[in-house]
């Protein structure tokens, strides 16, 4: 244990002295990931996919911060869906306008959920964003999330029947495309559902005041996804995607488990209550101390030669 604090104070401190360089990394990683997703899943427009213009947008967005590169990501996607079909393209910029207003009216600060969850959805983790998001922000990012996963389907929609979409082929045909695919389609409930149920029970389990609450935050958010999931594809006849939800699940685990671990550290072996008054109330208090390693005392013995002769002449 002591091993694994240490490792944790050490890169924490690394990124302290680092923090600007590490956070352009972070977001020039989403960016690029991003555009790669975006040329393997619509690739219409072939200015996008050369490697020169790669590099460029993900340097540039790793120097903006990450709701500006959420917006130059979007762009990028209407800009795909124009060149697949007028029609598809305003309806996709009709659900960003409503997304970003729905978003701004709740106060949800992580406002790139609405782009970034779609394209993580063809990477078959979408679930990311709600367990981050229920663990690092507030209950009003589950508005951002709801938007996202409405836009994840619009997207799959739009990708299995671009054939049927594309300018001059039956773009009149999106309607119904919609009412067919989308809002008659069982397993879009079943994903929407566990898309809210999982940020509401682990950000509900995280401000719980019990032990690991973070890590039980993350396992209980996943279970509660799981089950939903799973009960929607045994309903719909989906039975061969369970054992990759349930992979994934296990890496999301992990992955809330290393958050957990570098954000809140704590140690509930240490657990204080404290009491304390004022005018007009009593407070109770739960004080749960970080771990910290303190620095082992270095003693370092300078040998001169002035001290090898007095201690000869002895």
């Amino acid at each position: 244990m002591n091993l694994l604090i240490q490792l944790e104070s050490r890169i924490n401190r690394l990124i302290s002295r680092h923090e600007k360089g590490a956070v352009r990394t972070m977001r020039g990683a989403c960016t690029l990931a991003s555009l790669l997703v975006i040329n393997g899943y619509f690739g219409y427009q072939p200015f996008f996919r050369s490697p020169l213009m790669i590099v460029g947008l993900t340097i540039f967005c790793a120097m903006i911060p990450l709701s500006a590169s959420s917006l130059v990501i979007m762009g990028i996607l209407l800009l795909e869906l124009f060149a697949l079909s007028t029609q598809v393209a305003l309806v996709g910029l009709g659900l960003f306008l409503v997304a970003f207003f729905v978003t701004n009216f709740y106060g949800a600060k992580h406002l790139h959920n609405i782009v970034f969850l779609p394209l993580a959805y063809p990477l078959q983790i979408p679930y990311a964003l709600p367990m981050i998001s229920a663990l690092t922000g507030g209950v009003q990012e589950v508005a951002g999330i709801i938007c996202g996963g409405i836009l994840s389907y619009y997207f799959l929609l739009v990708r299995r029947n671009s054939a049927l979409l594309m300018e001059g082929g039956k773009a009149a045909s999106l309607p119904g495309l919609l009412m067919s695919n989308m809002f008659s389609n069982s397993l879009f409930y079943f994903y929407m559902v566990a898309l809210m149920l999982m940020f509401m029970v682990t950000y509900t389990v995280r401000e719980r005041a019990v032990h690991q609450s973070w890590r039980l935050a993350a396992g209980s958010g996943i279970v509660t996804e799981f089950l939903v999931m799973m009960v929607g594809y045994l309903l719909t006849g989906n039975r061969g995607r369970i054992l990759s939800l349930f992979i994934v699940n296990v890496i999301l685990f992990a992955l809330g488990v290393i958050l957990s671990f570098f954000i809140k550290n704590l140690d509930y072996s240490r657990v204080e209550n404290v009491s304390f008054e004022d005018d007009e109330y009593y407070y109770y208090v739960i004080a749960v101390p970080k771990i910290r390693l303190t620095e082992e005392e270095k003693h370092i013995k300078r040998i001169t030669k002035e001290a090898d002769r007095g201690e000869a002449e002895q």
